[in-house]
């Protein structure tokens, strides 16, 4: 029971670091990106900062324990950093908002790429010779666990960006009502980020399996 206890204090401690790590630098760059594209929007709502408070979102945090216990995959989200096309004027208005939008995407997969290369170099094929109560295997737990969750919010980020492009656009086109177009909307990214999760499960295991089985246990639930 004890051991058990302990275990599962490791993996809410290492889901947290990992979480933290991976949504403050892609939130600050976002505000950043949109302040050097002319919207200071995010600054002025404290987004431009790289303390982990301003970018934590407890219900996102919770949910991601809650799937990864209840579910078997890891879903949650960091604070939304709001980015409209309305707020971008003059010159290359379209293009400077696409270069917002898509700046925390390409800082996800940046921080993705950094994680799998820093496993890669520190443990390469002998993770399992190391021993489980080791530092260098706890500090392995988190990489395997920032990647994960920086390849995630990347598409998830990427495909509710286009979504809620695409309702924008027909909003503003045709008469309906907003309020059950917002609902299905919210519905159907809640459905996509589930539906990715468990397609990113076994290709997170695949990959870590690559590095030593053992971090692969720490999102497969026993």
């Amino acid at each position: 029971m004890f051991v058990d206890h302990v275990s599962d204090i490791r993996v809410m401690l290492t889901l947290l670091l990992a979480y933290v790590l991976a949504i403050t630098p892609a939130g600050w760059a976002r505000a950043y990106v949109a302040k050097k594209m002319g919207n200071d929007m995010p600054e002025q709502m404290g987004f431009l900062s790289l303390d982990p408070i301003d970018h934590f979102d407890p219900v996102g945090f919770l949910f991601l324990i809650f799937s990864r216990y209840f579910f078997g995959f890891i879903i949650g989200w960091g604070r939304h950093v709001p980015i409209s096309a309305d707020d971008f004027y003059g010159s290359h208005a379209r293009l400077r908002y696409i270069v917002t939008v898509l700046s925390d995407v390409l800082m996800h997969l940046l921080l993705a790429t950094i994680a799998m290369a820093t496993l890669a170099i520190l443990f390469g094929p002998s993770l399992e010779m190391v021993e489980p109560s080791s530092f260098l295997l706890s500090f392995g737990y988190v990489l395997s666990v920032f990647f994960y969750l920086n390849i995630f919010f990347a598409v998830i980020s990427l495909v509710s960006t286009m979504i809620v492009n695409i309702t924008a656009y027909f909003l503003a086109r045709f008469d309906v009502d907003r309020s059950y177009v917002l609902i299905l909307l919210a519905i159907i990214i809640v459905v996509l980020a589930m539906v990715l999760a468990g397609f990113l499960k076994p290709v997170f295991w695949q990959l870590t399996m690559l590095l030593g089985n053992k971090c692969a246990t720490l999102v497969k639930p026993s």
